[in-house]
């Protein structure tokens, strides 16, 4: 086979809202450990 898939493949996501709810969405991640590793970048739009 050419190409074969992988399950750790790297993945975005982007999300849009406002600054409080993306603030209480990473302090959720880290409470929950829910990402092990990642890499978290934020831009102003």
């Amino acid at each position: 086979m050419l190409f074969e898939l992988s399950s750790d493949l790297p993945i975005v996501i982007e999300i849009v809202d406002a600054e409080e709810k993306i603030e209480d969405l990473k302090k959720a991640f880290d409470v929950t450990g829910m990402i092990g590793s990642a890499l978290i970048t934020e831009e102003k739009v």
